[in-house]
């Protein structure tokens, strides 16, 4: 607010910095809330770490004094919403104490240190420190308990966008995790579920996880949101369910439940929720049963709009789509009558060598329709 840049701005924050090393207790105690207040702020918080202030943060951590411990966390967690500082932190060994206090402290002192260590996972580039620091043991044991279960949450749904520690850590194996990850898709705060589905798309890239997030009824919570206002949401949901029709048992529930919710993101304006869309659908359709559901909601003539896309990407996934559903002569009439023999002689213009294969596969499926037409 306008206070804290008056005082950032001011020569108080000299004296901030001074009353911060004071041997007076109740003195640091009072100079440690006033930076944390400064750090609240987007527009002060760089004034807050500077000038000693992200130090004195740290070393308060470091002390006898438990309120003098709590200031000096709810500071560092004010000042960690800024991924430079995050950075800084560990640096300067800040994490270490954190991780301590979050695993040693009382339970008011916890929680302060995991708000911490849940801005701290949002940043890619110092997770090997955290984790050899054994962040992960400190915030599975944190999301059991009730108080802690949701900052935990959040700072784990992190963690999942580093590929290797999700393979290498079997992040998101607990499926209580999942159950909760499920529940905060839900929320009714776009930001919560972005996190929320980012992480559950990033633990269905992994083949064991897949059944299990079903299971918890991720179809189902992610049919109800998909008609979210918020393209990014939309494009999380998108993502998600192209990676949870890599299963090749899931594709036929994936085809009952959700290829309305598909057809819908291949009609989207955002290349990502296309491109996704129809990777869903291409992997889908890969599994013959799922055929006749497929051609009830006529799936081709929505894929086939697809085809003369400008991104290569998109052509590609489409025309994947169209050659798995032409393995059913009963799509060839649909084909045929939605011009799509057109469409697939321009497609082979197109400088992409998957795209060629996949038209020339498309044609190898047609000939024989083709051929009776031309006999009549």
């Amino acid at each position: 607010g306008e206070s804290h840049a008056m005082i950032a701005q001011s020569s108080l924050m000299q004296f901030v910095g001074v009353a911060c090393q004071s041997r007076d207790l109740l003195c640091q105690r009072c100079a440690l809330m006033i930076l944390s207040n400064i750090a609240s702020s987007d527009e002060t918080r760089d004034v807050a770490t500077r000038g000693g202030g992200l130090q004195a943060a740290i070393i308060a951590l470091k002390g006898c004094d438990t309120p003098l411990k709590r200031f000096g966390l709810v500071c560092l967690a004010n000042m960690s919403n800024d991924t430079q500082t995050q950075s800084q932190i560990v640096v300067h060994g800040g994490h270490r104490s954190i991780i301590t206090l979050s695993r040693e402290g009382d339970m008011e002192t916890r929680e302060c240190a995991l708000l911490c260590l849940s801005n701290l996972c949002a940043n890619e580039t110092i997770y090997s420190s955290l984790i050899d620091q054994e962040v992960l043991n400190v915030l599975e044991r944190a999301y059991k308990e009730d108080n802690q279960r949701i900052t935990a949450l959040f700072a784990l749904a992190n963690l999942t966008s580093s590929d290797e520690l999700i393979h290498s850590h079997d992040i998101g194996a607990d499926e209580g995790m999942v159950v909760s990850l499920v529940d905060l898709a839900k929320s009714s705060d776009a930001h919560e579920q972005c996190l929320a589905i980012s992480a559950l798309r990033r633990l269905a890239s992994i083949a064991k996880n897949r059944e299990m997030l079903f299971h918890q009824g991720i179809l189902l919570t992610l049919t109800k949101m998909f008609n979210s206002k918020h393209e990014d949401v939309r494009r999380e949901i998108a993502s998600c369910l192209c990676a949870l029709s890599l299963s090749l048992r899931l594709r036929f529930n994936m085809a009952q439940i959700a290829t309305s919710m598909l057809m819908e993101f291949v009609k989207s304006n955002d290349s990502a929720t296309v491109r996704c869309g129809l990777g869903a659908i291409a992997n889908v359709a890969e599994d013959s049963g799922t055929h006749p559901i497929l051609i009830s909601a006529n799936v081709m003539e929505t894929v086939l709009h697809r085809l003369n896309h400008a991104e290569t990407a998109i052509k590609r996934e489409a025309i994947r789509a169209v050659s798995n559903l032409l393995s059913s002569t009963e799509l060839h009439a649909n084909f045929l009558r939605y011009d799509g023999l057109e469409s697939l002689i321009q497609l082979q213009t197109a400088s992409c060598e998957d795209c060629d294969c996949l038209a020339a596969l498309s044609f190898s499926k047609l000939s024989f329709s083709i051929s009776s037409l031309s006999d009549d």
